[in-house]
């Protein structure tokens, strides 16, 4: 009965240890550029060839904000993304054209989710 008990109590302390990990911590006094993020999560950067510069936060809500510069590289307001994350947003190419960017972060599902910005400008939506 006892090795029961104990076997009750470790699956019982490692599901309560997995539910605490994906919850993302929160630190209400994080703030970039006014947005208030997850302090844990960086904020990712990317440069564009032609010098604007775009950058994607977690915010406390668990939702992706992004901001630009114009052309006198000038920031604007932070626009968000959507979604409910679990980690920080990363960055790659998916062309060899600067301007294609794969922006991809962790769900609440585990899966890896992704929004590619085309050459154009335009996002294609979240997918996985």
């Amino acid at each position: 009965m006892l090795k029961k008990v104990q076997a009750a109590l470790l699956a019982a302390t490692a599901v309560a240890g997995i539910a605490v990990s994906a919850a993302p911590a929160q630190a209400s006094d994080c703030k970039v550029a006014g947005l208030p993020v997850i302090c844990e999560f960086t904020v990712a950067g990317w440069k564009f060839d032609d010098g604007v510069r775009q950058e994607f936060a977690i915010s406390t809500d668990t939702a992706m904000y992004t901001r630009w510069t114009d052309g006198n590289g000038n920031w604007g307001g932070w626009q968000s993304m959507g979604g409910s994350w679990t980690g920080p947003a990363h960055l790659g190419k998916y062309q060899p054209d600067s301007r294609a960017l794969d922006v991809s972060a962790r769900g609440t599902d585990g899966e890896m989710w992704h929004n590619q910005r085309s050459i154009g400008g335009s996002w294609s939506g979240w997918w996985k």
